[in-house]
Parts: structure tokens; sequence; C-alpha cells
């Protein structure tokens, strides 16, 4: 007998709903809006530099890879004061709904390993707002162009 794969859709195992803006497959509504009323302007208006979505951040020590950190957005902000206070750094944006232990762990591991990161969290319930004034979200998430 040959195994079948199901096209199930599951959901999110935090409820977040997938959300397409501007070709981009968002992870959640909340991620979409941060993006769409927070980082696209500053982008667009050239006050942020070299934008990355999803960036995988590498957590070795001794040359032993502990674990790889993949945030929501990474950017050059070249008017953001970093942590030692040099003027322009690299910021590492995350939008959190629910901060598991996992999460908690991994982002003091990388905060221990880059300390010239600037890492900001927005909790994704201060974005209600700009989610209900988001744009409608081009075909269905997660189909092929």
């Amino acid at each position: 007998m040959k195994a079948v794969r199901l096209n199930v859709h599951r959901p999110s195992k935090f409820g977040n709903k997938r959300y397409k803006l501007d070709g981009i497959n968002f992870v959640s509504k909340a991620e979409a809006a941060y993006y769409w009323f927070h980082i696209k302007p500053r982008y667009e208006a050239d006050e942020i530099q070299n934008l990355v979505f999803q960036p995988r951040i590498r957590c070795q020590v001794d040359g032993v890879k502990i674990c790889d950190y993949v945030a929501d957005f990474s950017y050059f902000d070249r008017n953001e004061t970093g942590q030692h206070g040099q003027h322009g750094c690299q910021v590492i944006i995350e939008v959190k709904g629910y901060k598991t232990d996992v999460y908690k762990l991994k982002i003091k591991l990388v905060h221990a390993l880059y300390p010239g990161l600037k890492i900001i969290v927005i909790p994704s319930n201060q974005l209600k707002k700009e989610i209900a004034q988001l744009p409608p979200q081009e075909g269905k998430p997660g189909e092929k162009d």
C-alpha cells in the first residue's frame, strides 16, 4: 500500500494567520502590519538599508553550533545608536505574540554572542490598529506565483 500525504491545512500552533503582502509571505498579520506601516516607509525613504526578511543568525560557541535564531526582520539603521554608543547599527526586529521558553533562551544567547546587534521586540498586541488597516492580501497565503 502506498503512503499518501494529505494536503491538510493545520491551524497555527499560536493562532497566527499567514498574510501575503508586496509579494512576501508573512508568518502573521502582525508581522505584515509592522512591515507595511513601520519598515516599508522607512526603507522606501532610504532611512534604513540592507533589509532582510527572516534573517538566520548562527549561534555557535567555540566552533560548535548551538542553534540558529530566525528573526522577523534585519536592517542597518545609520540613525540608530548601538549598544556601545556607536552611530549606526544592525537592527533585528522580532514581532512577538507568545514568548516560549525556547525563544527566551535563544534571544539571551543572541544577545551574549552578538552584543553589537540592537534587538527590538514588538509585542503583537500593540499592532491591533495597524492589523485592522492592512490592505487586502494578495492571492492565498502560501500560493506559488
